[in-house]
């Protein structure tokens, strides 16, 4: 990723994507997102498509891992909380008008 990046070669997000959601563990996914950046944080957008491939590969466990390794701006982002916390649509919204 490092060479491609000198080199002025765009990553091919999608194939390491894939590649670490089937393969990879939440270290190499925190590898990954650090050499993704440009400036001093890395994308949002790469956080949640490593987070959606790790759950759409059934790797839960890996993707909480990895969750509790970034930085408390993506663990505290909406689209991240709604992955791994979806709201019930009637009993959420129901508890909430009752109060």
């Amino acid at each position: 990723m490092d060479m491609m990046k000198h080199q002025g070669y765009p990553p091919d997000l999608d194939s390491f994507v894939g590649y670490l959601s089937k393969t990879g563990r939440a270290d190499d996914a925190v590898i990954f997102s650090q050499t993704m950046t440009s400036k001093r944080f890395p994308a949002t957008s790469v956080f949640l498509r490593l987070f959606e491939a790790y759950l759409k590969a059934g790797r839960r466990t890996e993707a909480q891992d990895f969750l509790s390794k970034c930085p408390s701006y993506i663990r505290n982002h909406a689209d991240v909380l709604n992955l791994f916390c979806p709201t019930q649509s009637g009993v959420t919204r129901t508890a909430a008008v009752a109060v």
